[in-house]
């Protein structure tokens, strides 16, 4: 008996991963739209450092450091969307989010930390990169982009959905 219900459970867990992974749902970054307003001649990414700092229990912390400029005379506030690439194994992982203020004509460094599973040490402390995309809501200036959690198509998994929100690797 209780063998039946540890394999029903079993059942029960894969399935719902497999509909976590299947089910599609409106991008939550783009709003199912597929693009994202880019500002690339009001705010410029003038460069991007990524160090690695630990690993523990499966995860590896990243130190991601983004600098840009303001090239307009107003004060901006900017979004900055870090999405950490694997380049070894081709897999991106959630894409954080930084609203960055940026003064007029100013250079503007930001800072944060990225988390990203490492299960098999397959990152070994130097494959990861990330892929960065600066956004602004002002109306001037405006240029789109492809939204980088979708990738352009409008839809992703529900399991990155949930990711998403819960800003979860």
């Amino acid at each position: 008996m209780a063998r039946k219900i540890f394999i029903a459970l079993f059942l029960v867990l894969v399935f719902s991963f497999i509909i976590l992974d299947v089910a599609q749902v409106d991008c939550p970054q783009c709003e199912g739209k597929g693009s994202i307003k880019a500002y690339s001649n009001v705010v410029s990414l003038e460069g991007v450092v990524v160090n690695y700092t630990t690993t523990a229990c499966g995860y590896e912390w990243w130190d991601v450091t983004v600098y840009l400029k303001s090239n307009v005379d107003r004060n901006l506030t900017v979004k900055v969307y870090v999405t950490p690439f694997d380049s070894k194994s081709n897999k991106t992982y959630s894409t954080i989010t930084w609203n960055v203020y940026v003064g007029a004509y100013e250079n503007k460094s930001v800072s944060g930390t990225v988390t990203v599973p490492d299960f098999y040490g397959s990152l070994q402390h130097s494959d990861l990169k990330v892929l960065v995309n600066v956004a602004s809501e002002e109306n001037v200036g405006e240029e789109f982009i492809t939204c980088p959690l979708c990738k352009g198509n409008g839809m992703v998994p529900l399991l990155d959905f949930i990711r998403f929100y819960f800003g979860g690797s």
